[in-house]
């Protein structure tokens, strides 16, 4: 204050309560003072009063004064994330509580009002990024039970529970009286069961509680049938009457049938019908017999026809196997028998005098017979008439003419062939003379591990050789479409591999292939393929992966494709090369080199028949192309 007090100083409210007087000494706390002239005021509308209730209450209006509650307290004044704040039986906050109860025992609710619906899931309110949500069921050392509990509110009770145990099991328990557990799928789902360790075995375990039985009832609204376990080591089989019994207790178990009898083998049971060494068979669920079909000491099987009767005996087999296997010694014997004989008991009389056939052979109507004639001396095999005769030796076998002959496989290569016969009893096949095929001679020189290249490219007659000669090299484009050039094979062999030279890159897979020719020269059969990577330059090598071998001498083609861009190689210019296929008009610029293909628009494979039916001749520059022997 300015100046001295004049006593007497009275000091008071705005409202006249309280007053003092005399006053010497003016404190202020909590407010604003402020002097004018003789007066002097001070000023507590600024400042807060006194905070109700007790320590860490947190404040509420009540009625415009400040009060604390007991229940809604700060119970870790943590300053971030350690803050924690109890509401009534509740915690919430702090890193690692989230809400928790605080009373002894005391339960946490998470209740939607209505038909709404309570969701655990992720967020990314705090910067992280949601994709997977994990709800924790926990319990507190390993041999406690962490619970799910399903349960209603109000009405008939109900629960059920999906526990893992101390053992940590995992048990799926209806606890709802007579309610079953059902597992269900939509559509063409499947309800699986299987042991997540790699290669071990998965068990599915059904129980009886108890002394109670073991069931499996497999059933749809109009079909059922169980499998029980109600003896030890036994299975019953139950349809809707009937029972069938599998005791696994002993080898001699036995299956118990509906009727009662076991059986513990196979077969057993019954009395034999007709007389001794007479095979048995079935006779309208009875045992039957026949005189005509024995077996006797002497391990042989006799089946008797009778005169003017059916044929004593029928084997009919299915398409995919053969009627009958008939061997005469166990295989790997050192000595044999013949596998089969027939005859039909003759020793004399002509085929015209109705001799008959010692073994007919027959595909419906259709088929061959073998006969035996006068005194055995004459054999022979005809056909039906109209019908063709096949004599066909199976694997690596083949067929040999008064056992002095043996026919030659199969003609490889081209058409055209005759066979020809030695006095040493060798037989081959040779090109037929007088014109056809191609057959043009090549010097087949050695090959060996050095010399093993030849380059069909440029071989003759159909391509050059282009030296170093700038004007006579060129390149050729790789794409979709495969073109035949013709070669001679130079060598009777299977290509070890086929190889160019790629002058630019390409992307995708490249393809060579060779065909051989038909009777009209042109590509018919692939006889060597293989690929390589067209994404680097130079010499490119494809393995052949067929094992057919080229006929030296003979027409063959050879092409490359690619299923995408497949750069360039190097090539003849087509200037320099003959010209072999029809063109369309008469112009020296066309002068057509190769064979167009049909385009093959997927895959990298070339067809097994070579295809040109779109296709056409065209000017072409030719490939150079080296043959690995």
């Amino acid at each position: 204050m300015s100046g001295p007090v004049r006593p007497p100083l009275t000091v008071t409210t705005a409202s006249g309560t309280p007053s003092g007087r005399p006053i010497t000494t003016i404190k202020v706390s909590n407010g604003d003072l402020t002097v004018s002239g003789n007066v002097a005021t001070i000023d507590t509308s600024g400042s807060g009063g006194t905070p109700g209730g007790s320590t860490t209450e947190i404040q509420y209006n009540n009625a415009g004064a400040f009060a604390g509650d007991a229940g809604f307290v700060i119970s870790t004044a943590g300053g971030g994330s350690s803050t924690l704040v109890d509401i009534g039986g509740m915690r919430y906050g702090g890193t690692g509580y989230g809400a928790q109860a605080i009373t002894l025992n005391g339960t946490v609710s998470l209740v939607a009002d209505g038909t709404g619906q309570v969701v655990l899931r992720g967020a990314e309110d705090g910067g992280g990024t949601w994709t997977d949500t994990i709800a924790n069921v926990m319990s507190n050392a390993n041999a406690d039970v962490a619970t799910l509990r399903l349960r209603n509110n109000a009405g008939t009770y109900k629960q059920a529970n999906i526990s893992l145990d101390g053992s940590s099991d995992l048990i799926l328990e209806n606890s709802t009286t007579n309610a079953d557990i059902d597992l269900k799928v939509l559509g063409t789902g499947q309800v699986e069961v299987e042991n997540q360790t790699t290669d071990n075995d998965t068990t599915l375990s059904v129980k009886g509680n108890g002394t109670g039985d073991a069931v499996i009832n497999l059933n749809n609204p109009s079909k059922a049938i169980s499998l029980i376990c109600d003896t030890n080591q036994k299975l019953k089989v139950q349809g809707g009457v009937n029972t069938f019994v599998f005791d696994a207790s002993s080898a001699t178990g036995g299956i118990t049938w509906p009727d009662g009898t076991t059986q513990i083998t196979a077969a057993s049971g019954g009395t034999p019908a007709g007389s001794d060494t007479e095979v048995q068979f079935n006779n309208s669920g009875a045992f039957g017999a026949s005189s005509n079909l024995t077996w006797t000491s002497s391990n042989q099987l006799q089946i008797n026809g009778t005169a003017g009767g059916t044929r004593a005996l029928t084997v009919q087999g299915n398409l995919a196997e053969p009627a009958a296997s008939i061997q005469a010694q166990t295989a790997g014997t050192t000595t044999s028998q013949a596998g089969l004989a027939l005859s039909t008991g003759l020793t004399t009389g002509s085929r015209a005098a109705g001799f008959g056939t010692g073994i007919e052979f027959r595909a419906g109507d259709l088929g061959f017979a073998g006969y035996l004639a006068g005194t055995i001396k004459t054999e022979w095999i005809d056909s039906d008439s109209n019908h063709n005769l096949l004599l066909s030796a199976a694997g690596t076998g083949s067929i040999r003419i008064n056992d002095e002959y043996t026919l030659p496989a199969a003609v490889t290569g081209t058409n055209d062939y005759v066979l020809t016969a030695q006095t040493d009893g060798s037989t081959a096949w040779a090109a037929a003379g007088g014109g056809g095929g191609v057959n043009f001679p090549l010097p087949l020189g050695a090959l060996d591990s050095t010399y093993k290249y030849l380059n069909i490219g440029t071989a003759a007659p159909y391509g050059i050789n282009t030296g170093s000669v700038a004007a006579k090299e060129a390149d050729y484009a790789l794409n979709t479409r495969p073109r035949a050039f013709p070669f001679i094979a130079p060598a009777s062999a299977a290509p070890v591999s086929m190889s160019v030279i790629q002058d630019t890159t390409g992307t995708g897979t490249a393809t060579i292939g060779i065909y051989s020719s038909n009777s009209d020269n042109y590509p018919a059969t692939l006889v060597a393929t293989g690929t390589y990577d067209p994404t680097s330059t130079g010499t490119r090598t494809a393995t052949n992966s067929l094992s057919t071998a080229l006929v030296g001498g003979e027409l063959y083609y050879f092409c490359v494709r690619c299923d995408n861009n497949g750069g360039n190689l190097d090539a003849i210019n087509m200037a320099y090369i003959p010209s072999i296929f029809p063109a369309w008009r008469i112009n020296e610029d066309d002068e057509n080199t190769c064979l167009d293909m049909n385009n093959i628009t997927s895959g990298t494979a070339l067809p097994a028949t070579a295809a040109f039916g779109s296709g056409n001749s065209q000017d072409s520059n030719r490939p150079q192309m080296w043959l690995e022997f």
